[in-house]
């Protein structure tokens, strides 16, 4: 990676566990035996999303309240008229 003029390798930024999701991650860059610096790094799928990631925004919880919307119809129609539960109602 090279970035600004300052080129790193591989094995200077040791990961304690693999990067698996979308997201802001904080890793170690070891520029020295006794230089160690804490570097955010953003995982995205588009540009747009990294720069929306930058802003602060959530972009899974986007992505989730678009996908259970688009569900929903489908989920209703595996569902027969009556077959849910039963409001409960006050018997006083």
């Amino acid at each position: 990676m090279t970035a600004g003029g300052f080129s790193i390798s591989r094995g200077q930024v040791p990961l304690d566990k693999a990067i698996k999701t979308i997201g802001l991650h904080e890793v170690n860059v070891v520029l020295h035996p006794e230089v160690r610096v804490k570097v955010t790094i953003n995982v995205a799928r588009t540009d747009d999303e990294a720069e929306r990631q930058a802003r602060g925004e959530d972009v899974l919880a986007e992505v989730a309240e678009e996908e259970a919307v688009e569900a929903a119809p489908a989920a209703e129609a595996l569902f027969e008229e009556g077959a849910g539960p039963k409001p409960e109602e006050d018997s006083e």
